[in-house]
């Protein structure tokens, strides 16, 4: 059997997303209008964009790097989710959408170090 694929993933991101925060909306963009920008966004009061990849060792695409950094220096929330940082990354997104008391900036650039290499 092959290597999921990023589409295979995404269904389980979305699913998640709503069993965790019930009532926000996912919607899915077509990469054909925006190439590089991030596949889910979630609104539930906030906003949360979200770069799904199959796994670890899948890369990025052209474009995707730089939206996703720009979303964050602008104070938005965007984030690569795969399964081994889902845990995580939905960690961050209860404490993004629910704890005001959070410096989003230095949350961001910490992300950065961490994830996107």
């Amino acid at each position: 059997m092959g290597k999921k694929l990023e589409r295979d993933y995404q269904p389980t991101v979305i699913e998640r997303l709503q069993k965790e925060f019930p009532g926000g909306i996912v919607m899915k963009n077509d990469a054909g209008y925006r190439q590089g920008y991030p596949d889910l966004i979630f609104t539930y009061g906030k906003t949360v964009h979200l770069e799904t990849k199959r796994d670890e060792s899948a890369s990025f695409r052209p474009n995707q790097k730089y939206y996703i950094d720009l979303i964050n220096e602008q104070g938005g929330f965007a984030r690569s989710i795969r399964p081994e940082n889902e845990d995580e990354v939905f960690k961050e997104i209860g404490d993004y959408l629910f704890d005001c008391k959070i410096d989003i900036l230095s949350f961001n650039k910490n992300y950065r170090k961490k994830f996107l290499k």
